[in-house]
């Protein structure tokens, strides 16, 4: 697998280290809206919708043959840790003295199954369908397969939150969901009231155009991006690009 790149770019996805490492985002290949997430430190790593956020962006250290999977949230120190080569196994991550040794098997559609070095038969997989856990399954499965994107890491997106709750339900803490469209492939996050981040960074592949719509929102909530429904899909200017959502208690249809 020397040389082998990305489905969107010729750039190679692995990095001789995590200081110099080379930025991929991994979706899956059935699921295309849903991307490989990494949890806090000894937790599960994840599946969930592709919003681009920093625990969705890897590091392959190594090459086709070997390699680690870091993340850029969690830094050098962790890596992905297989608790066995069996089905059902989690992927945890891990001190990276403890990482396992993962390779790569090119499918026929252009995707790969990322398996245990030692059981090539087995990958990753959304086990029990998208959203859930990362855990191993037999590698001829097709959800077991995933796409690697190259990730531009000095232009990124920041999403902004004014939030006025005055009037707002105690009891309606679902607001709603934000559509990123990357390329025409969709992704979303999903905004809590009990925990909305003063912004959210993401990082886009490389020379990918982004679209940005409130996807939905829940009863007693109201959203809009830069106040208008939506920002068309567009290349991100040379700084980045920053937009606002406006949040806003619903009170009229409470």
């Amino acid at each position: 697998f020397a040389g082998i790149s990305t489905a969107s770019a010729e750039e190679n996805i692995f990095s001789e280290s995590f200081k110099k490492g080379i930025p991929v985002h991994i979706t899956n290949n059935r699921d295309k809206g849903y991307a490989i997430k990494a949890g806090e430190a000894g937790k599960d790593a994840k599946s969930g919708p592709a919003s681009y956020t920093a625990d969705e962006i890897w590091y392959l250290v190594g090459n086709a043959d070997g390699f680690k999977m870091y993340n850029h949230a969690l830094g050098k120190k962790h890596a992905l840790k297989l608790e066995s080569n069996e089905s059902g196994a989690a992927a945890i991550m891990a001190s990276e003295k403890e990482a396992t040794q993962l390779t790569i098997t090119a499918q026929k559609d252009g995707s790969y199954a990322i398996s245990p070095k030692s059981a090539p038969e087995m990958s990753f997989n959304m086990f029990g369908g998208a959203g859930r856990d990362i855990k191993l399954y037999s590698s001829s499965d097709k959800g077991g397969h995933w796409n690697f994107k190259a990730i531009d890491m000095s232009r990124s997106l920041e999403i902004v939150y004014n939030v006025d709750r005055e009037g707002a339900l105690e009891t309606n803490y679902k607001v709603g969901e934000i559509a990123i469209s990357i390329d025409g492939q969709q992704g979303a996050i999903v905004v809590d009231s009990n925990n909305i981040p003063e912004s959210t960074v993401c990082y886009l592949p490389k020379d990918a155009k982004v679209g940005i719509a409130c996807k939905k929102a829940y009863h007693g909530w109201k959203m809009n991006v830069n106040g208008s429904e939506e920002i068309a899909e567009q290349p991100l200017p040379e700084k980045g690009l920053q937009v606002t959502i406006n949040i806003t208690a619903d009170k009229e249809n409470r």
